[in-house]
């Protein structure tokens, strides 16, 4: 079951529509997203805000993780999956 996570104008109007979670038999809705950028350009800002945004929308813990990857290391570890 898909639903709508948090309002965010801006984003929304980007994306065209709110960023969808996916409800597995009643658990706790869940998302995964990817923000890649150059250095500075505010992904940890992001990613902060979208999970305090999350967590409090659905009463639930929030978790980011911010690593660097070459685009070419993140290919190869994509084509393994």
């Amino acid at each position: 079951m898909t639903i709508p996570g948090p309002k965010i104008r801006g984003l929304d109007l980007m994306i065209g529509g709110p960023i969808p979670m996916v409800a597995r038999h009643g658990d706790t809705p869940q998302t995964s997203i990817l923000i890649r950028g150059e250095a500075g350009t505010g992904k940890t800002v992001l990613a902060t805000h979208l999970a305090s945004l999350f967590a409090a929308q659905f009463g639930a813990d929030a978790v980011y993780a911010c690593i660097e990857l070459l685009p070419s290391e993140l290919a190869a570890q994509a084509s393994g999956i």
